[in-house]
This record gives structure tokens, C-alpha cells and sequence, in this order.
């Protein structure tokens, strides 16, 4: 998706980069609404995640009720009331995963049919097509467009398409850059603010509260560039930008250990205003310059190196656990 929307304007990405961060906030929202529903509750927030224990205590219960014939009708009227109320959570559980189903499959029907033929896409695709760019054109002739002409396949033959090689080259910066994004974010959240952060007097909201600010900031983040005197396009200042982060490391290593929670609190809100802010202007900064077919290319290399990021992020998570019986 994001190589697709790389050769067009890059207000697209943007929105495509803040609609994953608004999935982030809610997640979080319905996590601190469930927190706060059944907190309080017999079980507490086990209850929403036993399906298992649910459907084995139903069929034990079927059972009773089937073989048993000497209980008291008191006996089955209490049966029946638990097994209806266990019937009630694995319902809500398998609504949930039915809805969420139905989102991710309407995501990928709309992309697939819908998205195609809005006319901006057309034009872009068309546009790409005439640069030499070849992966539009089974999307062109679905959408039912002529594909390019010979005289202007002649002409595209003619125009010389960098590798993928050369791009990388020539976008080394821009690729570490993204892998040292996503490499520091993840090393620190969500593992750490779960792990490392000490007993407040927010008890156990604690965690859902770090987790819920970093997602809002990042969020908040993702749009601060479509402000133009606020978006950074200096290759070198990117970088930067991006190795002053690596400070955060021994920020929130000594926050976690002597401060208090509103400096922890602070400093996940940086981390995800930072994250959120440097990966649009990485992603938005890098295919200028370039024509279709190599947007396209060097989008997708982006993506690649945020996926290794993100690895390398999850990998480096458990290095906080060293001098922790590790």
C-alpha cells in the first residue's frame, strides 16, 4: 500500500500512515473501557479471554444435566443461569473476533475494488504507467483503462528505470533512518513501559496509560507535517534527529528507577510524537525526485527496512531483562 501511494501526492501516505496510528488509539480506548468495566468484576479481566475455560465448563455442565436425573429443580434452575452466562462471554468473544474479521476483509474488498477506480488513483496509475511503471497495469485494465499505446511503450523502453540496487544506494540514509526508527520504539515500547515501570499510584492503569499516551502522541505526531514550516526535509537533520533519539534509552532506563510517574508519562508521550512525526517526513521526503516505477520501488524498500525495524526492535526488547535473574 505504501509503495502503491508513494508515486502519488504525499498527503496520501500521510493519511495512511495516521489512519495505523488511529487504529493504535482505538485499541487503546477499548482497552481502558474493558479495563474499566471489568476490573471490579468476579474474575476480573480474565473473564473476556477464557473462552476455553467457558466452553469447557458448558459442556461439563451439559453433561450433569443429562445424566443426573435425581437434582432438585433449585440445582437446575442455578445450572441453567451459569450456563447461560457462560454462554453470554464466549458470544461476546466470538463477536469480537467476527467484527474484527469483517473490518479486515471490508479493508481488503475496498482496496481491491473500490480503490482502483477513484478517478485521483486512475490518474496516478495512468501517470506511473507512462514512466514504464509495469505493476499498474494489471490494476489500469481492471479499472477498465487502455493500457499505454506502442508509441508510448516505444518511449518508455527508451527511459531508463534505476535498479532497486541503485536505490538503495542512492536512499541508504533514508532506509537506516526508518530501521532506526522503529528499531528504537520497539525496544522500548510495549515490552518495557510493561515491565520497568515500577509501582505508582495509578496501581494497574499504569501501563494502559503509557501505552494509551504513547499512541495518542503518535498519532498527534503523524500530522504535524502537513504543517510546512514544522516538517523537517534535510536529509542530514532526519538523521539526526533520529540518533538524538537513542538518548531516550538511558531516559527512561533512569526513569523507570528513580523518577515518578509523570515523567514517565512525558517521555512515552515524546517517544511516540517522535516516532510518529520522523516516519512521515522519512516517508513523505524520500520518493521526491524519483519517477513512478522508482517511487513505487522505493516505497516498498521503506516498508522493508520499517519491517526489520521493527524485528530488530522486538529482538533488542529483551535486553532490559539482563540483571533481572537473566
Amino acid at each position: 500500500m505504501v509503495g502503491d501511494l508513494s508515486y502519488m501526492q504525499p498527503e496520501f501516505v500521510q493519511s495512511f500512515l495516521a489512519g495505523l496510528a488511529a487504529s493504535g488509539v482505538l485499541t487503546s480506548g477499548l482497552r481502558l473501557i474493558t479495563k474499566a468495566t471489568f476490573n471490579n468484576s468476579k474474575g476480573g479481566l480474565r473473564k473476556g479471554a477464557s473462552k476455553f475455560n467457558f466452553s469447557f465448563s458448558i459442556v461439563i455442565q451439559i453433561l450433569l444435566m443429562m445424566f443426573q436425573f435425581d437434582f432438585s429443580i433449585e440445582l437446575y434452575i442455578i445450572m441453567t443461569i451459569s450456563l447461560i452466562h457462560h454462554a453470554i462471554y464466549i458470544v461476546i468473544a466470538v463477536l469480537f473476533f467476527a467484527i474484527s474479521t469483517f473490518f479486515e476483509l471490508l479493508c481488503v474488498l475496498l482496496y481491491a475494488f473500490v480503490f482502483p477506480k477513484i478517478p485521483i488513483v486512475k490518474y496516478y496509475r495512468t501517470k506511473a504507467a507512462s514512466e514504464g511503471c509495469k505493476t499498474v497495469l494489471p490494476d489500469l485494465a481492471a479499472s477498465g483503462i487502455q493500457t499505454i499505446s506502442k508509441e508510448d511503450e516505444d518511449r518508455t523502453k527508451t527511459q531508463e528505470r534505476k535498479g532497486n540496487k541503485q536505490l538503495l544506494i542512492e536512499n541508504f540514509d533514508y532506509l537506516l533512518d526508518m530501521f532506526l526508527i522503529y528499531a528504537l520504539t520497539l525496544s522500548i515500547f510495549p515490552g518495557f513501559l510493561f515491565e520497568d515501570t515500577g509501582a505508582h499510584s495509578l496501581g494497574t492503569w499504569y501501563a494502559l496509560v503509557l501505552v494509551a499516551m504513547y499512541n495518542v502522541w503518535d498519532l498527534i505526531g503523524r500530522y504535524i507535517p502537513l504543517l510546512e514550516f514544522l516538517k523537517l526535509e534535510s536529509r542530514k537533520l532526519i538523521t539526526v534527529a533520529i540518533l538524538c533519539r537513542f538518548l531516550l534509552v538511558p531516559a527512561f532506563y533512569f526513569t523507570a528507577k528513580y523518577g515518578e510517574q509523570g515523567w514517565m508519562i512525558m517521555l512515552t508521550s515524546f517517544l511516540g510524537l517522535s516516532n510518529g512525526y520522523l516516519t512521515v517526513c522519512v516517508i513523505t521526503s524520500a520518493p521526491k525526485g524519483y519517477k513512478g516505477p522508482e517511487q513505487n520501488a522505493l516505497g516498498n524498500l521503506l516498508v522493508l527496512f520499517l519491517l526489520c525495524g521493527i524485528f530488530a526492535g522486538v529482538t533488542l526488547d529483551w535486553l532490559w531483562l539482563i540483571g533481572k535473574g537473566w
